[in-house]
């Protein structure tokens, strides 16, 4: 699909003037035709979406700028960086490519691939290893180094990009903490198919999309933006945007905080947003 600045503009709801204002600011680079007029392809569509959504929701065009630049940086600079990451982490525990593989129900050569820069890897698979690793999954990347290791400017988040999935996670934390959040942005359907579990808890918090968590005991969620979700990571659970782009606050929390599992967390707790009354009374308990 390849479409002119106005199809482009009428798909996404806006005008080709702001569209061009966009680009003015560097927020979208659509390449160009032999008589020099943009074209727009799905990707360049995801990404409009994903700025309107952005500055819908007050974000400051420099700060969009700031974050959608981390995830222009080019993907082989990144798979390098986790790929080395992943041998470090294996070699400092001394197994072989292949012992750590068995032990994921991974292929050597898909990890080998991997620690080489070849693969992004699937969210699943990365989970994977981050437990068997005994890390959190955003921990398999690394922002830059600030002189308070408390703060994590927007510049500076540690981001991770998986393959042909459509998501990019943004750790919003670093340091010697128990507590992982993420910023979750997944393209519209994209997410993990497969059921998975990992050591730990999760709280998730809807900022804008629709999110459809599903686990194998049947117990399936829709969250609408400000709806929240909190469950033990060990039930297996998948999950996947709705029809638009999904942005999550996703918090991981430790497995030796979260405690063993017990019988008396067997299901999710779901919190719904109400909004407020626009008008009325105001009613007091």
């Amino acid at each position: 699909m390849r479409l002119k600045i106005q199809q482009a503009a009428d798909v996404v709801g806006v005008s080709p003037q702001t569209i061009r204002k966009w680009e003015r600011h560097g927020l979208i680079h659509p390449p160009r035709d032999g008589a020099g007029d943009r074209y727009f392809l799905t990707p360049h569509l995801v990404r409009l979406k994903l700025i309107k959504q952005m500055l819908g929701r007050g974000t400051r065009i420099a700060a969009a700028a700031t974050f959608l630049g981390e995830l222009d940086e080019p993907p082989a600079h990144r798979r390098s960086e986790l790929g080395a990451t992943l041998q470090t982490l294996r070699e400092a525990r001394g197994w072989s490519r292949s012992a750590a593989a068995h032990r994921v129900a991974m292929s050597e050569p898909h990890l080998a691939a991997l620690e080489a820069g070849r693969s992004n890897g699937t969210l699943v698979s990365l989970q994977a290893l981050a437990t068997l690793y005994g890390i959190a999954l955003i921990d398999l990347v690394r922002g830059a180094a600030g002189s308070d290791p408390a703060l994590v400017r927007a510049s500076d988040r540690p981001v991770l990009l998986t393959s042909g999935h459509g998501v990019v996670l943004a750790g919003l934390a670093q340091g010697d903490v128990h507590l992982r959040p993420m910023l979750v942005t997944a393209d519209a359907g994209a997410g993990v198919d497969a059921f998975h579990g990992h050591p730990g808890e999760e709280f998730i918090w809807v900022v804008s999309g629709r999110l459809h968590l599903a686990f194998t005991d049947d117990h399936t969620y829709v969250l609408d933006a400000g709806d929240s979700v909190a469950f033990r990571s060990e039930r297996l659970h998948r999950w996947h945007a709705g029809d638009s782009i999904l942005q999550a606050v996703w918090v991981h929390r430790d497995a030796a905080l979260a405690g063993p599992p017990a019988e008396a967390h067997p299901t999710a707790t779901v919190r719904r947003h109400t909004p407020a009354p626009t008008a009325g009374p105001t009613r007091t308990a």
